[in-house]
């Protein structure tokens, strides 16, 4: 699908996790971008894959959810149904082997998917591994707080998700690839 080259974004390893290969960093992705979004603004983004379509990002930052991760359409678009069909079918083909990765490396009870944009219009998946010690648990990762953060049962999931993390990403660059 082409799209005008309205701007570039360039690749964005994570960081404290190896770089991708060249075969799967596009040099540039081109595509409609606004310069409102913040998922088109990318800053501090922690990248463990991308191609010119989409990324997939480890999202680190929110408490008590240490296998929290977003895959990111790289143009601005607010809908699924936006998408021609190939690229609909390569984004949940991404979704289905992030989901496999989650279960592999980290076996999580129970790995939330969501899609909203109601606060950011622009096409992004949610994909949450989720334990009977998280904050939230049973409830989303956006409910209120049932449990105190930094639990040690949550410190030991945070230190496991970490230490798996650069497999789990290498596996993802495997298959994606592939």
């Amino acid at each position: 699908m082409n799209h005008p080259a309205d701007s570039t974004v360039p690749p964005r390893p994570g960081a404290g996790v190896p770089a991708a290969p060249a075969s799967c960093m596009p040099e540039a992705v081109s595509g409609p971008v606004s310069p409102d979004c913040p998922l088109c603004q990318v800053q501090h983004e922690t990248v463990l894959w991308q191609d010119a379509r989409l990324r997939i990002i480890h999202v680190p930052h929110e408490p008590g959810l240490p296998a929290y991760f977003r895959v990111i359409w790289q143009r601005h678009v607010p809908e699924m149904t936006d998408l021609e069909e190939g690229d609909r079918r390569h984004l949940w083909q991404v979704l289905t082997q992030v989901e496999q990765g989650m279960r592999l490396h980290f076996q999580p009870a129970k790995i939330n998917l969501a899609a909203f944009g109601n606060q950011v219009p622009h096409l992004h998946w949610h994909l949450i591994g989720r334990w009977p010690s998280d904050p939230q648990f049973p409830g989303s990762a956006w409910s209120p707080v049932v449990r105190p953060d930094g639990s040690p049962e949550q410190q030991a999931v945070a230190a496991r998700v970490a230490e798996r993390l650069p497999a789990f990403r290498q596996w993802l660059v495997q298959q994606l690839v592939a």
